[in-house]
């Protein structure tokens, strides 16, 4: 299917002008989505990744205890390392930011070998994955490992291929080999990418159609490396039938009726850009200026556009129809082997991390019906000028939600920034074995900033470097988040339940080593200089609690004023 004209990219001059549009208004698109005021945002839940840097060094800073994802935490933790462990989470971000238009600029660079006589193609297909923004956790630094994942699973396929392209056999063996560790890297981190890549080389050979002797095995060695983790998959789940988190959150109808209808659900959602932007946007901050951004990213895609097909923007040369088409039904497939995997979890048409891996076949799906469309109902002059006001569309609708989503995560991170702050303002300085407890936390999910007790206990622990302390809180009405439960005694509290993976620094803790915080209707906290009576034991009458006991006089260290103070 590789175009027999004579490539426009015929000297390095054109080549590198083409990379530098590219790469530029790659980069614009991403500041729309992603980057604006990003570096003001940090990291709310999943906040034992960077605890794992703070307390249990390089090595689980880096690998994921898990034989199956290992490198589940290598993202986190290279964002951390990138930061010098300095507390901010502006490293996070950035890399963050890079992983997202990566995923794009190596999507541009497969098509535009696969095209090399018709540069928008890649160019259309790449921004479309950057501005493809269908799922609600886009813009949280708590998933970097899934743009981790599908960063290294492009950038396997562009090796890939250009070990097939390669001039030489030398070269193609050591392209091929480097391919193989981004392959590795990508499956050992996330299992949801695995159809996908088993169709990689299928996909590739329908693209280019010769196939021969050393292109076949150099797909066998391909599968090697999916052949060994899908054996450690079945071992896992259907022969040993190991209890993992994943097996936990295994949806309880797993009915064909019922997958295929959220397949539906999650098809319409990856494609129909017109439905991605609600009526009612939330006041969250910067989401109010989604309109304007959209206009200018739309207005700077279509410039760009335009420099790419420079100096024939009228008759620009595209595929032929036969060509899309088949482009259209291999992007068809690659979209639907996005979701078996998601499709097995429960709740996964909530779009809350489903929908990310979608953005490469939506996007090779919508490019190539627009270019089909544009081909068969336009004037010839004006086809690629249609095909890219037609994507430019795509790009608007995208950037918008992105913009949303930046409100909404930066609002979700101040909730418990301002918390944090407030605690650190209170008590500056606590001695060891300090345990943090915060009553009358309210149970409403816009105003509740963690969620979880996992998610309070951490952040005590990142704000108290060096100090053996933790965090715990009831709500008002009394009650406890369900994933970590404590219970008063006539001497003190103690730990009945914990869930597993949290940093336990101890147990119990007498009255005098607390410190005991309300929560206000307002949102500010103060710190109590009594326990109130509703939680001690019946007929406790004396306690030793004295918020003065468990502080000291320091100051809290310079990371920990990075990542919480305002």
């Amino acid at each position: 299917m590789t175009s027999s004209a004579t490539p426009s990219l015929s000297t390095p001059y054109t080549l590198l002008r083409l990379l530098l549009i590219t790469a530029i208004a790659y980069w614009i698109l991403t500041m729309g989505v992603w980057g604006i005021f990003a570096l003001d945002r940090g990291l709310n839940y999943e906040t034992m990744f960077p605890l794992n840097c703070q307390n249990r060094g390089l090595y689980l800073c880096l690998i994921y205890l898990d034989n199956l994802r290992p490198y589940n935490s290598l993202f986190l933790g290279l964002s951390h390392l990138l930061g010098g462990d300095n507390g901010s989470y502006v490293s996070y971000q950035l890399f963050y930011g890079f992983l997202w238009w990566g995923r794009g600029f190596f999507s541009f660079l497969i098509f535009r070998r696969i095209f090399p006589a018709y540069p928008a193609v890649g160019f259309l297909i790449g921004a479309i994955v950057v501005t493809h923004v269908t799922d609600g956790t886009v813009n949280w630094i708590g998933q970097i490992h899934q743009l981790g994942f599908m960063f290294c699973l492009v950038l396997a396929v562009y090796l890939l291929l250009e070990s097939w392209y390669a001039r030489s056999r030398l070269w193609a063996a050591v392209l091929l080999a480097l391919s193989l560790l981004p392959l590795y890297v990508s499956l050992w981190t996330y299992e949801s990418q695995f159809f996908i890549i088993l169709f990689i080389p299928v996909v590739l050979w329908i693209l280019r159609p010769k196939l021969t002797l050393p292109l076949l095995l150099t797909s066998l060695i391909w599968y090697i490396l999916p052949g060994i983790y899908g054996y450690a998959q079945v071992k896992r789940y259907l022969l040993t039938r190991e209890a993992t988190y994943q097996s936990s959150i295994v949806r309880p109808d797993l009915t064909l009726n019922a997958l295929l209808q959220d397949l539906w659900v999650h098809l319409q959602q990856s494609l129909r850009f017109w439905t991605w932007v609600s009526g009612n946007t939330p006041p969250y901050t910067i989401a109010t200026l989604n309109p304007a951004i959209g206009f200018f990213c739309a207005g700077g895609f279509l410039l760009a556009g335009y420099l790419v097909l420079r100096p024939q923007v009228l008759n620009a040369a595209l595929p032929s129809k036969r060509q899309l088409l088949i482009c259209l039904g291999v992007g068809a497939i690659i979209l639907v082997l996005s979701f078996p995997i998601y499709l097995l979890i429960a709740g996964n048409t909530m779009f809350w991390r489903t929908q990310l891996l979608s953005s490469f076949g939506a996007a090779i799906m919508l490019v190539s019906g627009i270019l089909w469309l544009a081909r068969s109902l336009s004037p010839k002059p004006y086809q690629a000028i249609v095909a890219l006001l037609c994507c430019s569309a795509i790009v608007f609708s995208g950037v918008r939600v992105g913009v949303i989503l930046q409100g909404f995560h930066e609002y979700r991170w101040r909730i418990q920034q301002d918390l944090m702050a407030q605690i650190s303002h209170l008590a500056p300085g606590v001695k060891d074995h300090t345990l943090i407890l915060l009553t009358n936390l309210t149970k409403d999910y816009n105003y509740d900033p963690f969620g979880a007790s996992m998610w309070f206990d951490s952040p005590v622990q990142l704000l108290y470097p060096g100090r053996k302390v933790a965090g715990h809180y009831f709500y008002a009405d009394g009650s406890q988040p369900t994933d970590d439960r404590w219970r008063f005694t006539a001497t003190g509290i103690e730990r009945e339940k914990g869930v597993d993976g949290m940093i336990k620094q101890f147990e119990q803790a007498t009255y005098d080593q607390m410190l005991v915080f309300e929560y206000g209707q307002d949102g500010e906290i103060s710190l109590l200089k009594t326990i109130p009576a509703k939680f001690l034991p019946p007929g406790t009458t004396a306690i030793a609690y004295d918020p003065q006991q468990p502080m000291e006089a320091t100051l809290l260290p310079d990371r920990a004023i990075r990542m919480f103070a305002r």
